[in-house]
């Protein structure tokens, strides 16, 4: 299926998810809230402790959520509609295949985090970092970057194939290892949307929360990220899996038409 095949049906799959995109929006809107104490009048974060902890919550629910939403989706593509019960038994039954997949994905990063930092520090205490380090750095952002696109495609083989961590990121990998060009200016042009969406919305919500008392504002501009993100976010997984289905199986599966 041709790149621009894949995210119109991405945008159609989306159209028949109302209930996934509502779920998505609810728990965006609702982490929110939760945040908002914690969030200055001027719009700033403040990092604490609690925070922190809300962040590594907002995390493990976040597996939760993606692997649910694949599930959805998947059943949208091969049925022509689905439910949230089925975003429910899919989350609850690749969950912790999702959770090893995020850990390795994260040591990764952190370990290309490491490497990076050590190449500063061996460059010494200089007021300019040394070629070297430089170089090093650019290395390791090329590196995790690639890293990324050849494995993003992983958490649809957990949930559509039921492979585990290393099997899910071989089948990843060999698929956009076929498949680069497609998969990387499928990804550009859903980035393009959601910023150029993004933008136009981050202009409006700040002209029309400037004349909100700070709160209000705030909890506006939170309900209107949040819907924007579910949507974009069902459209993107529909996107994705309506790729990783026809590469996968040589074009041989097509979604059905809503």
């Amino acid at each position: 299926m041709s790149i621009f095949g894949c995210i119109g049906k991405g945008f159609s799959i989306a159209k028949s998810s109302g209930s996934l995109i509502l779920a998505v929006f609810g728990f965006g809107f609702a982490w929110s809230l939760i945040n908002l104490p914690f969030i200055s009048p001027d719009g700033t974060a403040s990092p604490n402790v609690v925070t922190g902890i809300l962040g590594v919550v907002f995390l493990i629910l976040s597996i939760f959520i993606q692997a649910g939403s694949i599930g959805y989706v998947e059943q949208v593509i091969k049925q022509g509609k689905s439910s949230l019960g089925a975003f429910v038994a899919a989350g609850k039954k690749n969950y912790f295949r999702m959770f090893g997949l995020a850990i390795v994905m994260g040591l990764m990063m952190v370990i290309l985090a490491v490497v990076a930092v050590l190449g500063f520090v061996a460059g010494g205490e200089q007021s300019q970092p040394s070629p070297i380090a430089v170089g090093l750095a650019v290395l390791v952002a090329v590196i995790g970057l690639m890293l990324l696109i050849f494995l993003f495609l992983a958490p649809y083989a957990v949930v559509i194939d039921g492979k585990g961590v290393i099997g899910a990121m071989k089948a990843s990998a060999g698929i956009v290892k076929r498949n680069f060009m497609k998969v990387l200016l499928v990804g550009l042009i859903l980035v393009a949307v959601g910023f150029g969406i993004g933008f136009l919305l981050g202009l409006l919500t700040g002209v029309i929360g400037s004349a909100l008392p700070s709160k209000v504002g705030l909890v506006f501009g939170g309900f209107i990220s949040s819907a924007i993100n579910a949507i974009l976010g069902v459209v993107t997984t529909g996107t994705f899996m309506t790729l990783y289905l026809s590469t996968a199986a040589g074009d041989s599966v097509q979604p059905t038409q809503s």
